[in-house]
C-alpha cells in the first residue's frame, strides 16, 4: 500500500511541477522483517546505488538501527511508521520522523480513562522497542490523573498462542479490567482471539487501542473486526479535504491496477504520510539543485560507506520543508511531525465510528471546537452503560488483608495466635468488625483472607503500608491513621472513627473552702458590672422622681442616700418608698426581673460549690504543659510524637509506651502530666479505666482524619467500601459497634462524678444587663424630652399674660382720661353752679326766682 502511495507522489508533483530541474529515482529494497534485513538493506543502498536519502524503514527498531548508520554517512533516514519515543533527533540528527510520536496521544488516553473515572489500568504491549517506548510517558500521564497502572502485560512478537493464553489467563486473575493494548496489529489480532475465548471481552471490561492498531483498522479483514467489538481507539485526526476524496478515489484505482488480487478499501493515514513525505523530499531536492551527489572519502579504511557530500544540506532543506499535505499541515519540528487532534474510534458492527475528539484545550469532547460529551459507546460484551472497569477475580484469588499484630489496645486488632502452629486462629476486634460489616454490606461479593506473617512483629505501620505498595497485600485492617504522605503510595477508604487528637489528664477532687468562697460565684467582670448597674438603675430613678416625689427630695445628702438605698434594696425586694412617675416604674420592673435571674444563678451556684464535690483536671489547656515543662506521654511508635516536637514540647519531656496499662499507671503515679493520642485511643482507654480512676478527655487539641482501611494505589474497592461506610454510619450500625469497645462519654461522666460547675461570666448574662440598660435609658431620654416640653409650654403661657396685661394697661388709660373728663366736666359744672348761686344771693334773689 505504501509502495503505490511513493509512486503516486513522485508522478503527482512531477506531472504538476514541469519546471522542475532535479528528478527523484526510487531505488526499493525489501527491509524484510528484523533489523539485520532493514540494515543489510540499507547498506546495499549505499554502497550499491549511492542514495542520497532513505525512505522507511516501517518498524521502530529498524529506524533506530539504520538511522545510525545514516548519522555516519550524512544521509537522512525518513521514516512515515517509526513511532517509538525513543527515536529522537538529538541522538539521531539524521532521522526525520513524518509520522507522529507515540508520546502524543498518552495524555488523550489518560484523559479519556479519567472521563469514565476508572482509577486503575493495565497495560498490555509487545516487547519491542515500539513497545516499550512508550511507556514511561504513559504511565506519566496515568500518574498526572491518579490513575494506577497495576499490571503489565508483555508479549514477544514470537510468542506461541500458549504463551499469549497464559497471559490472558494472568490477566483474568486480576480484578482490573480496563486494558491499554499497544502493539502491532497481527499480534493484536492473535491477542483479541485469545481474550475472546477467555471471555474477557465480556461485560464489565474496556479495551483501548493506541493509534498504531487503530490507523489500520479499515485494512482489517471483517473476521478480526470480529474479534475487536466494543473496542475503543484513538489515531491523528485527518480532516476530509476534496484533495483527500480525489486522491482516494484515485489511490483505489492504482491499488487495484497494480495488485487486483488483494482487496484494499481505502488508504491508512500512513499511506498520507508517505505521500506527504515524497513530496517534500522532492521540494527539499529540488532546492538542493543540481549538485554533486556522490559520496566523500570514507572516515577511515574500516567504513566503506563513505559520507554524503549533498547530505548536510538536503537534511536542512527538509526540516524547513512547509506545505498543505494530504495528511495536514506538513511541518517538523525537532524532525517530527506534530499532530494536536486526536479522533476517538469505536469498533462496532463490521466498521468503525467516531464518538469524539481529544484536543489539549477542551480535551474528551464530541466537537474540536467546544467541550460537551462524547457519544454514546457501544462496550465489550454489548454493553450500552459505561462498564465498572474491574470486577471480582472469578478464578478462585482472595482478597489478601493484612493485619497488624498489637501489644497496645488490641480493642481495634486482636490476632489469636496458635500457640503450637504460630498461626492465626481467629481475629477481633473494632477495626475487624467494621470491616466485615462493610464487606456485607456491598452489593457483590468479595473473598477475602486474612493473613499473618511472623516477621511482621517487628513492623511499623508504615512498613506494612509499603507491603501494599509493594502488592505482597491487596488490603489492611487496623488502626491505620489517614496521613497526607501515606496516601502517595496507598488509597485509604473514608474514616470509620472520629477525628481529631485530644490529651487525657487525671481529675483531681476538690471543695470549695474559705471566707471568700461567697465571691467565687461570680467572675470579676460580672461583680463589677452588676455593682455598675445597681448605681446606674437608682440614678435613673432618682432623676425620674426627685421633683415630683417629696421621699426623694430634701438635703443633698438624704437625695443621694436614698438613691442607693432604694436600688441596693431591690437586691432583697425590700424597697418601700413609693414611685410617682410611671417610667420609674416601668424601669424598676425590668430591673427586678434582672436581680431576680442573678440571685437565683448566684443561689445555684453558690451552693453547688458549697455542697457537691468537684472534679477539676489537673491541666486544662496543652499550653500550660509546654509553659510548665510536663512529661508527656504517647504511644509507641506514633507519628503524634511528631506533632509534639512541632507544639514545642521538649523533647525529654516526652515519654512513649507500649500498653494502655503502662498508660494508667503513669498518670496515676504522676509519671506523666498528660496522655496526648487520637481520640479513638483515648475513648477505648476511658472504656476500660473511666470507673477505676478519675479521668479528663481534653480536646481536641489538633487535627487528624481517623482511621481508615488501607487499600493498594488505584484499587477499585476504595469508593464502594467508602460508601458502605458511609451507609453503616447513616443507619447507626457503625455506632453499635463502637458502644462495645468506646466509652460513652455520658456514662463515664456519671460514674465519676458530677462535672465541674462554671464560674457565672458575663458571657451568660449580657443579654438582661442590655435589655435593663437599654430600658433605663430609653426611660431618662423620655423624661428629658417631657422636660422640654413642659418648659417650652410654661415659657408661651408667660408671654400671652404679658400681653393681656399690657392690652389692659392701655385701655385702661384711655378710660382714665375719659373719667377724668367726665369728672373735670361735673365739677366744672358744680363750680359755675355756686358761682351763680353766689351772684344771685349777692342780687338779693331768693332760690326760687333764681331757678327761673
Amino acid at each position: 500500500m505504501s509502495k503505490v502511495t511513493i509512486y503516486m507522489a513522485i508522478d503527482d508533483l512531477y506531472a504538476k511541477q514541469t519546471n522542475f530541474s532535479t528528478n527523484v529515482v526510487l531505488h526499493i529494497k525489501d527491509a524484510k522483517e528484523d533489523v539485520v534485513g532493514a540494515a543489510l538493506s540499507a547498506v546495499e543502498l549505499w554502497k550499491t546505488d549511492r542514495v542520497m536519502a532513505i525512505i522507511g524503514p516501517q518498524q521502530s527498531a529498524q529506524a533506530k538501527f539504520v538511522s545510525e548508520l545514516g548519522n555516519k554517512t550524512q544521509v537522512p533516514i525518513i521514516s512515515f511508521t517509526a513511532s517509538s519515543p525513543s527515536l529522537t533527533s538529538m541522538s539521531n540528527p539524521y532521522f526525520i520522523r513524518t509520522t507522529v510520536n507515540d508520546s502524543a496521544q498518552v495524555k488523550a488516553i489518560a484523559d479519556f480513562v479519567q472521563n469514565f473515572q476508572w482509577r486503575e489500568v493495565i497495560l498490555v504491549h509487545e516487547d519491542t522497542e515500539y513497545g516499550t517506548g512508550i511507556l514511561p510517558d504513559l504511565i506519566d500521564a496515568f500518574r498526572d490523573v491518579s490513575v494506577v497502572v497495576s499490571h503489565r502485560s508483555v508479549i514477544a512478537l514470537s510468542a506461541t498462542d500458549d504463551v499469549i493464553r497464559d497471559q490472558i489467563n494472568r490477566l483474568k486473575a486480576t480484578w482490573t479490567r480496563v486494558f491499554v493494548v499497544h502493539m502491532s496489529p497481527s499480534l493484536a489480532t492473535r491477542l483479541f482471539r485469545k481474550a475472546n475465548e477467555a471471555d474477557l471481552m465480556g461485560e464489565e471490561s474496556v479495551w483501548i487501542t493506541t493509534d498504531g492498531l487503530t490507523n489500520i483498522l479499515d485494512t482489517m479483514h471483517p473476521s478480526e473486526i470480529d474479534l475487536m467489538q466494543g473496542v475503543v481507539g484513538l489515531r491523528p485526526y485527518v480532516r476530509k479535504t476534496r484533495k483527500n476524496v480525489e486522491f482516494l478515489r484515485r489511490w483505489k484505482k492504482r491499488f487495484h491496477e497494480d495488485y487486483p488480487d488483494i482487496d484494499a478499501s481505502e488508504p491508512t493515514v500512513y499511506d498520507l504520510w508517505a505521500y506527504d513525505s515524497l513530496q517534500a523530499l522532492s521540494m527539499a531536492v529540488e532546492q538542493l539543485g543540481r549538485v554533486n551527489f556522490d559520496y566523500g572519502i570514507p572516515g577511515n579504511e574500516n567504513d566503506e560507506l563513505g559520507i554524503s557530500l549533498s547530505g548536510p544540506k538536503l537534511l536542512n532543506y527538509l526540516l524547513n520543508t512547509n506545505f498543505d499535505g494530504l495528511s495536514g499541515k506538513f511541518s517538523l519540528v525537532d524532525g517530527h511531525l506534530i499532530s494536536s487532534t486526536f479522533e476517538i474510534i469505536n469498533v462496532v458492527g463490521s466498521g468503525k465510528r467516531r464518538i469524539g475528539f481529544w484536543t489539549p484545550e477542551f480535551g474528551v469532547s464530541r466537537s474540536t471546537t467546544s467541550k460537551t460529551d462524547i457519544k454514546s459507546v457501544f462496550w465489550p460484551g454489548e454493553m450500552n452503560d459505561v462498564p465498572r472497569g474491574w470486577e471480582v477475580s472469578t478464578s478462585g484469588k482472595k482478597l489478601r488483608v493484612g493485619v497488624p499484630v498489637k501489644n497496645t489496645f488490641k480493642e481495634f486488632v486482636d490476632v489469636k495466635l496458635n500457640s503450637s502452629t504460630n498461626k492465626i486462629s481467629g481475629v477481633g476486634g473494632f477495626s475487624v468488625q467494621v470491616f466485615e460489616a462493610v464487606m456485607k454490606a456491598l452489593d457483590y461479593s468479595v473473598p477475602y483472607e486474612y493473613i499473618f506473617l511472623e516477621e511482621q512483629r517487628m513492623w511499623t505501620y508504615d512498613d506494612l503500608i509499603r507491603q501494599v505498595y509493594l502488592k505482597n497485600y491487596d488490603a489492611l485492617v487496623g488502626d491505620f491513621t489517614i496521613l497526607a504522605n501515606r496516601t502517595a503510595y496507598i488509597d485509604f477508604t473514608d474514616p470509620y472513627t472520629e477525628p481529631g487528637i485530644s490529651m487525657l489528664v487525671a481529675v483531681t477532687e476538690q471543695h470549695q473552702k474559705g471566707a471568700l468562697t461567697f465571691l467565687k460565684p461570680l467572675t470579676s467582670g460580672m461583680w463589677l458590672t452588676s455593682l455598675a448597674f445597681f448605681v446606674y438603675t437608682g440614678f435613673v430613678v432618682w432623676v425620674l422622681e426627685n421633683r415630683i416625689n417629696h421621699e426623694f427630695g430634701g438635703t443633698p445628702s438624704h437625695q443621694i442616700g436614698t438613691m442607693f438605698y432604694f436600688s441596693f434594696s431591690t437586691l432583697v425586694f425590700a424597697h418601700r418608698e413609693a414611685l410617682m412617675s410611671n417610667l420609674s416604674k416601668i424601669v424598676v420592673i425590668v430591673w427586678v426581673f434582672v436581680v431576680l435571674v442573678l440571685t437565683t444563678s448566684y443561689t445555684a451556684s453558690l451552693s453547688s460549690m458549697l455542697t457537691i464535690q468537684q472534679l477539676q483536671p489537673t491541666v486544662s489547656d496543652v499550653t500550660q504543659l509546654v509553659k510548665n515543662r510536663d512529661y508527656v506521654g504517647y504511644q509507641s511508635g506514633s507519628y503524634v510524637v511528631r506533632l509534639l516536637k512541632q507544639m514545642n514540647f521538649d523533647e525529654s519531656r516526652l515519654i512513649s509506651f507500649d500498653s494502655d496499662e503502662g498508660y494508667a499507671e503513669a498518670i496515676s503515679n504522676g509519671k506523666i502530666t498528660a496522655m496526648v493520642d487520637e481520640n479513638a485511643y483515648l475513648k477505648v482507654f476511658l472504656h476500660q479505666y473511666c470507673s477505676d480512676k478519675y479521668y479528663s478527655m481534653i480536646g481536641p487539641i489538633a487535627n487528624s482524619e481517623g482511621f481508615g482501611f488501607v487499600f493498594s494505589k488505584g484499587s477499585p474497592l476504595v469508593a464502594d467500601v467508602s460508601q458502605a461506610i458511609k451507609k453503616l454510619k447513616e443507619e447507626g450500625k457503625l455506632e453499635q459497634i463502637q458502644s462495645q469497645f468506646f466509652v460513652n462519654t455520658t456514662t463515664c461522666q456519671d460514674k465519676v462524678g458530677a462535672p465541674p460547675s462554671s464560674r457565672l461570666s458575663l458571657d451568660s448574662f449580657w443579654g438582661l444587663f442590655f435589655v435593663t440598660g437599654v430600658t433605663s435609658t430609653s426611660a431618662l431620654v423620655i423624661s428629658f424630652a417631657i422636660f422640654l416640653y413642659h418648659k417650652k409650654h410654661e415659657w408661651r403661657h408667660l408671654v400671652t399674660k404679658s400681653y393681656i396685661f399690657q392690652a389692659f394697661h392701655d385701655e385702661y388709660k384711655e378710660d382714665e382720661k375719659e373719667v377724668k373728663k367726665s369728672l373735670n366736666m361735673v365739677f366744672l359744672g358744680k363750680e359755675e353752679e355756686n358761682n351763680e348761686r353766689e351772684q344771685n344771693k349777692s342780687k338779693g334773689m331768693n332760690p326760687e326766682e333764681a331757678k327761673k
